[in-house]
């Protein structure tokens, strides 16, 4: 009755995995811890694949407006091959907002992939409706059609 479910198996009808799923942490999670070896070493520890870095203002990881100097530092000290950075979110809510071209511009130099913009603006208590709407306003007003320096924009999905 249940060879279908052994590891390492797809149950009936369903496609084989293709790799397996990979999961971030986000460091705000972490933010009591400063360096990015301990943040490393934690991320490691609970079995992360890689960390979403805060690029905000304390208590983020990285301030925004040391973004070209810190970022490279904290990407690399926590090791691209061990813990890679893959994403990150930072206070950007449209092309005129401050550092939208340095945060972007960095990260992407870094291979970032993907960067979580600020939600104040987009999570509202008007619905769903409402909210995916000043979601598409948003990214309207993002700099560069592309997206980012050709990262990808995401949101989580938070009431």
């Amino acid at each position: 009755m249940w060879k279908w479910f052994s590891p390492g198996k797809p149950g009936p009808g369903c496609p084989p995995r293709a790799q397996p799923l990979k999961v971030d942490i986000f460091s705000r999670h972490l933010q009591w811890l400063r360096s990015p070896d301990e943040v490393a070493e934690a991320g490691n520890e609970m079995g992360f694949a890689g960390v979403d870095v805060t690029v905000r203002p304390y208590p983020g990881h990285v301030d925004p407006e040391r973004v070209a100097q810190d970022l490279p530092l904290f990407v690399n000290a926590i090791g691209k091959p061990v813990l890679p950075v893959r994403e990150i979110t930072c206070p950007i809510t449209d092309a005129d907002s401050q550092n939208a071209e340095a945060i972007p511009r960095t990260a992407s130099s870094l291979g970032i992939t993907h960067y979580q913009p600020d939600g104040k603006m987009i999570y509202r208590k008007e619905g769903n409706v409402n909210t995916l709407e000043m979601r598409r306003e948003v990214v309207r007003n993002l700099p560069d059609d592309r997206g980012f320096m050709g990262m990808v924009a995401y949101w989580n999905s938070k009431p």
